[in-house]
């Protein structure tokens, strides 16, 4: 019904200056994304601590509002605002949810780049992945908490034509006819959210909010015999550390935040 009667601008309540930026048919592209994330969801989740069911709407609405990721909006305070987190938490009234669902948007590009570079090798070849791309997905997951398999998700549909950025240059509304994701694609979403999971079970990031520092505060000061912001800094670096080295000891943190402190200062 949404799609028959052209909906969607009355339901998300879209801010005249941004939809005056938007493609003709924007909203068919964003449809597609919620509809495919709500099958990819399907009997899934149960595993996450926060409810199931409340797993898979915010991950629906992240989806609907992923192809306009990237506009911004003006509150009525004159503050800009990502328009996912404006439409979810002003249009839509849902502002517990209107910060989660920016979240797993940002997660889900994280997740994506990082994936590319650790794509290649089987689920234990972990050794050629670059640090960089383990603090990244790292950081993704750290965020995203219990529910970064929605984001993983997520990342699967920024590959599709519809899950495009309509804010990109050329960005265009999907074309497309409208139809239900087939089983195969289904099918494909799967196996990139396992290939996702496999590789963060190997690179022991599975779990990384639940990552403590090595080092405490107190104990920071001593080691780089400093204070004041410095110190924020290093424990930046420290949790991007042990994100890249889930193995790595105390000495070993300790000598790699010396041999940075003067990046720090």
């Amino acid at each position: 019904l949404v799609r028959t009667f052209g909906l969607l601008d009355v339901i998300l309540d879209m801010p005249s200056e941004v939809k005056e930026r938007l493609p003709t048919g924007y909203s068919e592209p964003c449809i597609q994304c919620a509809t495919f994330m709500a099958e990819a969801m399907r009997g899934e989740l149960e595993s996450v601590q926060v409810s199931p069911q409340h797993a898979k709407k915010v991950g629906i609405l992240a989806a609907l509002l992923l192809p306009l990721r990237d506009f911004s909006a003006i509150t009525e305070k004159k503050k800009e605002v990502g328009l996912t987190e404006h439409i979810v938490g002003l249009c839509l009234k849902k502002k517990k949810d209107a910060a989660l669902a920016a979240l797993l948007q940002r997660a889900a590009s994280d997740i994506l780049e990082a994936h590319s570079h650790a794509a290649s090798g089987g689920a234990d070849d972990v050794g050629g992945i670059p640090d960089e791309a383990k603090v990244k997905l790292g950081l993704a997951i750290r965020s995203a908490k219990d529910l970064w398999k929605v984001a993983a998700r997520l990342a699967h549909i920024l590959q599709l034509p519809f899950g495009k950025s309509l804010n990109d240059q050329g960005g265009a509304a999907c074309s497309a006819d409208p139809c239900s994701p087939g089983e195969e694609e289904l099918a494909k979403a799967a196996l990139f959210v396992s290939r996702v999971e496999e590789k963060a079970v190997a690179l022991k990031l599975d779990k990384a909010w639940q990552i403590k520092p090595l080092i405490n505060g107190k104990e920071l000061m001593s080691v780089l015999n400093a204070r004041g912001p410095i110190i924020g800094k290093a424990v930046g670096e420290m949790v991007n550390w042990q994100l890249a080295h889930p193995d790595g000891s105390v000495e070993e943190c300790k000598a790699f935040l010396l041999k940075i402190k003067p990046t720090l200062e």
